[in-house]
């Protein structure tokens, strides 16, 4: 008998404690850290990972989408509006967001960096990294 009541608490528990999933609200957003004047190194981009014509929201919703993305550069301009609550239509702004895949301890780059970056893009500093930012998914 005591079989029983056991394993009928046990039901009891478990049903209990798991919740009904359809009340559940994820916010993907508020999974990521803005990180102003940093960049993921290039050699860490996503195949596919260059995504134009999107809003910071969504070039979240495809980074949270693919496991493999920790997360993607875009203009400071906008990645500063969205950090400060999207205020205006900066966040309604579509962009270029450039993702990057798990870099794991190497160092973001920054303006200060004594080896140029991308001497394509800027041969002679790297100061157009302060123009960029990081959105890091936590």
């Amino acid at each position: 008998m005591k079989n029983y009541i056991f394993a009928a608490l046990v039901v009891v528990i478990s049903t209990g404690c798991q919740g009904d999933d359809d009340d559940t609200v994820v916010d993907d957003e508020a999974s990521y850290t803005w990180v102003p004047g940093e960049l993921i190194p290039n050699e860490f981009g996503l195949e596919n990972g260059t995504w134009s014509d999107h809003t910071i929201s969504e070039c979240i919703d495809k980074c949270s989408a693919d496991e493999n993305c920790t997360g993607f550069s875009v203009v400071k301009e906008l990645g500063d509006a969205w950090n400060g609550g999207c205020e205006g239509d900066a966040c309604a702004q579509t962009t270029e967001c450039h993702a990057k895949g798990t870099y794991g301890s190497s160092a973001l780059w920054t303006a200060s960096d004594a080896e140029i970056l991308v001497p394509e893009f800027d041969a002679d500093s790297n100061d157009w990294v302060n123009d960029w930012g990081t959105v890091l998914k936590d």
